[in-house]
Order: C-alpha cells, then structure tokens, then sequence
C-alpha cells in the first residue's frame, strides 16, 4: 500500500517494490482460495500422512493470520489447524461429528455454500440496523442459514438430485 512505501523504501529499491506489488496482485486470487488450498493439502495429508503437507498447511495458515493480523483469524486458524491435526491423527476423538443432525447439515452443506454469502450480508446489515445486537448477529445468521439449507436440501436439492439421475440414465 502507499503508506507502507516509504517504509519499506528503507529496504527494498522501487523496482523491487514495484516488482512485488506485481506479484501480489497476481496472487490476489491465490489470498481469496487460501482455504480451498488448505483443504485440498489436507486431502493429501489425510491421504498419505506426509509431513510435508502438513508444513505447507501450517505455512498457509501462517499466511492467512498474517494477511488478515486480527485475534479473530489467529483464533480461527489455531482452531483449524487442531482441527486438522485430530482429523488427521486421531480421527476416533471426532466421532461426534457422525451425530444424525450433523450429517444432514453435512449433506446440505453446498446449499449452504452457495447462500451463505447473500444471507449473511443481508442478515447481519439489516440486524445491525435495526437490533443492534453486536457479535450476536453472525450466531443468528448462522442458524438462520443452518435451517434455510436444511429447508432447501429437503425440498429443493434432493429432489433435483433423484431428476439429474433419472435423466443420465
């Protein structure tokens, strides 16, 4: 950024900063899938258990915390990776992830995916507007967007599913 310049000016020459700042707006779209890399080393880990995914995950991690530099992601991410290493090395300790509620939530976790977004940002500006209920928004999105998948998986998805199988047939 320009107020990071001319500090940065103190250790790098204008090319290379111009150079970097190349860089980084070629990997802008490498910070907004950091999660879906994550995810798809963690394939690889739990795959083959390979040491070097796991470093490479805790680099991205590292990238992640370090891009956003909240509590709130340093939280998320340590919460994630713990995750990760339970799931990874000590699968039997999740079991409790194979709860009946769970699994339809897991079930309709893509529905979820795709209206999560929309929701959200209508939920939480409209209940900051008009509830003024701080950090308790998001928990009301949350549900609110648990239930609305949940609907449209039963209703909408499931059966659009037995119709895309019935046609390929």
């Amino acid at each position: 950024s320009h107020s990071a310049r001319p500090y940065l000016l103190n250790y790098f020459s204008e090319s290379q900063l111009d150079y970097y700042r190349l860089v980084a707006r070629c990997l802008a779209l490498f910070s907004e899938c950091i999660w879906f890399i994550i995810g798809m080393f963690l394939l690889r880990l739990y795959q083959t258990k390979d040491k070097k995914f796991l470093y490479i995950i805790i680099f991205l991690l590292g990238l992640s915390v370090l891009k956003e530099l909240n509590s709130g992601i340093l939280v998320f991410s340590v919460s994630v990776f713990i995750f990760i290493l339970l799931f990874v090395y000590k699968p039997e300790k999740l079991k409790f992830l194979e709860q009946p509620f769970l699994l339809k939530i897991g079930a309709a976790s893509y529905c979820m995916y795709l209206i999560h977004y929309h929701l959200g940002v209508v939920f939480v500006k409209y209940l900051n507007e008009n509830f003024k209920l701080g950090y308790f928004s998001p928990v009301i999105v949350i549900i609110f967007v648990i239930v609305f998948g949940l609907v449209c998986y039963k209703f909408f998805e499931k059966k659009l599913i037995k119709l895309y199988k019935r046609i390929l047939k």
